[in-house]
């Protein structure tokens, strides 16, 4: 059910660009529209196998995986530079050692984001024009990115929990 939601929701907002989007850029949207808690495992193979992250190159941070997007990657016409993810499954953290993994302390949850250095009005109108206003305010963050110098869109287990407005 909810690929299809997302296919028609993307048909709706770009009735002529959703049929350009590669099949990577249509699933980061589906895992950041959030209607349920994200899964990264897809997206960090492609991107391996696309050459635009090293696994070994992990910049992680708390449990979070986070790698620069080697020469950037645009989804729906927005560039990001960097991508952080945390799988909770232990099953799936030991299959893939190379892109989980899992530090001391409180897990930071199921989580994906996307980091970009345009400015957060500049992703707050992106993020909206894609996935409404719902859960912009709680998605999109500044001072709490990842990486410095980044302004991040988020989708976590936390965010696909809570109810949209």
């Amino acid at each position: 059910m909810k690929k299809g939601f997302t296919a028609l929701l993307l048909a709706t907002i770009f009735p002529t660009a959703s049929v350009a989007l590669s099949p990577l850029e249509r699933e980061i949207l589906e895992e950041l529209s959030c209607e349920v808690s994200p899964m990264s495992l897809e997206i960090l193979t492609e991107l391996t196998e696309a050459k635009k992250i090293i696994p070994e190159d992990n910049i992680g941070y708390d449990s979070l995986s986070c790698w620069t997007l080697l020469g950037g990657l645009n989804v729906a016409g927005m560039r990001f530079d960097s991508i952080c993810a945390y799988e909770e499954d232990p099953e799936l953290q030991r299959a893939h050692p190379e892109f989980y993994y899992r530090g001391p302390g409180t897990s930071p949850g199921q989580h994906l984001s996307l980091g970009t250095s345009v400015s957060v009005t500049a992703l707050v109108d992106w993020s909206r024009s894609i996935f409404g206003p719902g859960k912009v305010s709680s998605a999109i963050s500044s001072d709490g990115s990842i990486l410095e110098g980044l302004n991040d869109v988020t989708c976590s287990r936390f965010l696909a929990a809570s109810p949209r407005p």
